[in-house]
């Protein structure tokens, strides 16, 4: 009951409950793997990466499973090791689930690593495997929604985000179908897609779910009300210190003109390493707006060469900026 009510406050972003729950219940059943999930997911989170990198060492050790695995994946994801995360989410695939969802889940998982390191052939795979094994799965739709519009298919990309969020709206998804109808020249699908968001995001903040990073980004991205933007970033950053959050932070700073502060919070999120191509390109346009013309080209190159299709929003953005900064 303990580790399930940890898993309810994970999904309701409430990190620190989850932390204080799931270690409950490791004392109550100290050899139970599922409780060192919870506490690993919570401590993530809040950016405790040793000791969240520690109870996910536990419950591989206690239980080697579909579960602890791909545990094992974000956490070396996070710290910039690719080829490890990729092994062990292999390794989560294979290990696999009497639930044909998590499998699929995995699958997913497995091609965002590869998607995000560029290699679409090895993404798409993944993804049309997970629908083959589970037909209509939101994730692996939008997954392959994603690789279309890298082959540059806006038209496919744009059906596949549809079906993804007929079933479920995720806000993340929505997103990125109005970024594309946005770069397809379609002003006012993309606004349908954006008030949708922006709706979901009240209807959860109504049920006392914690969206700030998450409407933080929003926000942020699209430079609609910096102001609100950075006072998410900031409440959530006061108990959260993982990348996420101060990635957010960061580009919620750029948008504001509050450059220094930016620039401060970006090598903070960068902490670990990780090999996320949105981190560096959020770097370069910081550094840009700091004078920094070579480092904004480098940090801005890094992002494209970790994978050219980084973002529907800014990957033309990104190549646009690299080509005009080359002497």
């Amino acid at each position: 009951a303990l580790t399930a009510l940890g898993s309810l406050q994970l999904s309701r972003h409430d990190f620190a409950g989850a932390l204080e729950t799931g270690s409950k219940a490791q004392q109550a059943v100290p050899d139970r793997a599922a409780a060192y999930g919870v506490m690993a997911d919570a401590l993530t989170e809040l950016g405790r990466y040793d000791e969240a990198v520690d109870a996910t060492q536990r419950m591989v050790d206690l239980r080697p499973d579909l579960s602890s695995y791909s545990r094992v994946s974000y956490a070396r994801e996070l710290h910039g090791d690719v080829a490890g995360a990729i092994e062990a989410m292999k390794q989560a695939v294979n290990a696999g689930s009497p639930a044909a969802e998590n499998t699929a889940w995995c699958r997913v998982q497995l091609g965002n690593l590869y998607f995000n390191s560029g290699r679409l052939d090895k993404a798409e795979a993944e993804y049309s495997q997970a629908l083959a094994s589970y037909p209509g799965y939101l994730h692996a739709l939008a997954g392959l929604g994603q690789v279309r519009w890298a082959q540059g298919n806006t038209a496919e990309a744009i059906d596949l985000y549809k079906q993804a969020v007929a079933s479920v709206p995720l806000p993340q998804y929505l997103t990125s179908l109005g970024d594309l109808y946005a770069a397809n020249g379609e002003a006012d699908k993309a606004r349908e897609q954006y008030d949708l968001v922006a709706y979901i995001f009240k209807v959860f903040e109504a049920n006392g779910v914690n969206v700030g990073v998450e409407k933080a980004a929003f926000l942020a991205d699209r430079d609609e009300n910096t102001a609100q933007a950075v006072s998410l970033a900031e409440g959530e950053a006061q108990t959260r210190q993982d990348v996420h959050t101060l990635d957010t932070l960061a580009w919620a700073y750029y948008r504001a003109g509050r450059y220094t502060d930016a620039l401060a919070a970006e090598q903070r999120a960068m902490r670990l390493g990780t090999q996320n191509p949105l981190f560096y390109y959020h770097l370069g346009m910081i550094r840009e707006a700091l004078g920094d013309k070579a480092g904004a080209r480098t940090s801005v190159r890094q992002a494209l060469d970790l994978n050219p299709h980084f973002s529907i929003r800014y990957a033309g953005e990104a190549g646009a900026f690299v080509k005009e900064q080359t002497p």
